[in-house]
């Protein structure tokens, strides 16, 4: 808002405006050219004794006190008569300077000329506010325009972005589109996504929701060592990380973490007459089961659980009527039942889906034996086979 300065005043008061009650159109203007000869950056429009302008009636070629007032109140013109800028213009609000520089709209002490492609250009050492009633801030680019945003120091990119049509890009010819630290990058992207090397003119396919394409990089998933896993607060029904201290990708099944790439350990063994009461040992190579066990017992291939056990053993001469029991034992020391048949045939299944049995690669021992109890007719001429799926 324009006002008068003092030398304003005393410029209207040495003029040849006429001395009397009312002022024609054309006194309105003189006083109008005189101000805006005198407009200063900082007027105050004060009422003064004896310095109002005491107007009478107005008649169709005058003006009253009322618009006399509105006319000082209007802002100084800093354009041409034809409503463009000539030339630079500055507006200056104490430090900070709001100035029209080479046709472009700048915010901030800027003297020099700002990047070429930018129109509007903000430099300030504070933070940039922008607030909107509706809750919403719209910021539009077509063609090849886009948006630019980046983020120094740890602030980065946070918030929700949404969009319609072809919702939400974010684009760089080198280094990250989206990138922070500290913060991090924190964005609820709705829509479908896709992130392909610069150079690359793939588009998504139809059927994925996310999608990463390069010809010189892969997809580095979050690497956590075991117990850092466990440690995962109420993990996601399907969620994946790998494991470095198993080396291997480990996702959560809802119960527990398994192994992506299931192990399966081979048993097998020759044949044998099970009497009961005693233990006979079987492992991974096809000899008769003995009741010692050291020489059946083998290195744990892998570092995974032991998770299922599926287990036959065929009487090829008795069946035999007593209950028979399998175990699997690690380091010749802790047992687990994997399970107990008492059905007289020649053809048991010993099934468990519900194993916990963990193992270090070359460091622990397995071994399995069967055990027959109850009845009185021994199993002859036994053969045991199966594996164990370690996850």
């Amino acid at each position: 808002m324009a006002q008068i300065t003092y030398e304003d005043k005393e410029s209207v008061r040495d003029s040849n405006l006429p001395r009397k009650n009312s002022v024609t159109a054309e006194d309105l203007n003189e006083i109008k050219e005189v101000v805006n000869q005198n407009a200063s950056e900082t007027v105050d429009v004060a009422h003064e004794q004896n310095t109002d302008v005491a107007l009478a009636e107005n008649t169709a070629n005058e003006v009253t006190a009322a618009e006399i007032r509105a006319f000082l109140d209007e802002p100084v013109n800093i354009y041409n008569g034809d409503g463009q800028l000539s030339s630079n213009r500055t507006i200056n609000q104490q430090t900070n300077k709001l100035r029209v520089l080479n046709g472009k709209v700048v915010f901030g002490d800027v003297s020099a000329d700002v990047d070429a492609n930018s129109h509007f250009y903000i430099e300030t050492s504070e933070t940039i506010g922008l607030k909107s009633s509706a809750q919403t801030i719209g910021l539009d680019g077509v063609a090849n325009s886009g948006i630019a945003v980046r983020g120094t120091t740890g602030s980065g990119i946070g918030g929700q972005f949404e969009g319609t049509s072809y919702g939400v890009a974010g684009y760089a010819y080198s280094g990250s589109a989206f990138y922070g630290e500290s913060t991090n990058l924190a964005a609820n992207l709705k829509g479908r996504v896709m992130i392909q090397t610069y150079g690359l003119t793939n588009t998504i396919d139809q059927s994925a929701m996310f999608q990463v394409d390069s010809t010189t990089s892969g997809a580095l998933l979050p690497r956590v060592t075991t117990a850092q896993k466990n440690a995962i607060v109420l993990p996601a029904n399907g969620l994946i990380v790998y494991d470095t201290n198993l080396n291997d990708y480990q996702v959560f099944n809802g119960s527990y973490w398994k192994s992506m790439s299931p192990t399966l350990i081979s048993l097998t063994s020759g044949a044998a007459n099970l009497t009961a009461g005693s233990n006979y040992y079987f492992g991974n190579i096809a000899i008769f089961p003995t009741t010692t066990e050291a020489n059946r017992k083998f290195l744990a291939p892998v570092t995974k659980t032991i998770r299922k056990a599926f287990i036959r053993l065929f009487a090829s001469t008795i069946a035999g009527d007593r209950s028979i029991s399998i175990y699997v034992r690690i380091n010749s020391s802790t047992d687990y039942l994997i399970a107990t048949v008492n059905t007289s045939v020649a053809n048991r299944e010993f099934v468990n889906q519900s194993l916990n049995i963990p193992i270090v690669e070359n460091v622990d021992t397995i071994s399995c034996y069967a055990v027959a109890s109850g009845g009185t007719t021994n199993s002859t001429g036994v053969y045991l086979g199966g594996y164990f799926i370690c996850e």
